[in-house]
């Protein structure tokens, strides 16, 4: 597949194969970085405010039910995306030309 001696390039190209290794490279360690921001954000900010919640309810039990709360939302808009987009006026055929 790879030969011993690299392909002839015109002065100050670069093969596509290095460009897209690199891409990768980049963008994977890119994920990574907002990824682990993303857990410090959902587990230490709640559980900051948890630990040092004071109510009837228990410590964790109204941030639990927030949680819930929450993650039912936001699952029940994705699912419904479309629903929502058609009933808030957007028609997507319309834009293609196809609607009547």
């Amino acid at each position: 597949m790879f030969t011993s001696s690299p392909p002839q390039l015109e002065s100050g190209s670069t093969p596509a194969h290095i460009l897209v290794c690199k891409l990768v490279m980049v963008a994977s360690m890119a994920a990574r970085i907002h990824l682990v921001n993303a857990v410090q954000i959902a587990w230490l900010i709640p559980g900051y405010y948890s630990n040092r919640a004071t109510c009837k309810l228990r410590q964790h039990r109204p941030f639990i039910f927030a949680g819930v709360v929450a993650v039912t939302i936001a699952f029940l808009t994705i699912g419904f995306a479309a629903d929502i987009r058609y009933a808030l006026g957007d028609n997507p055929l319309k834009k293609l030309g196809h609607a009547r």
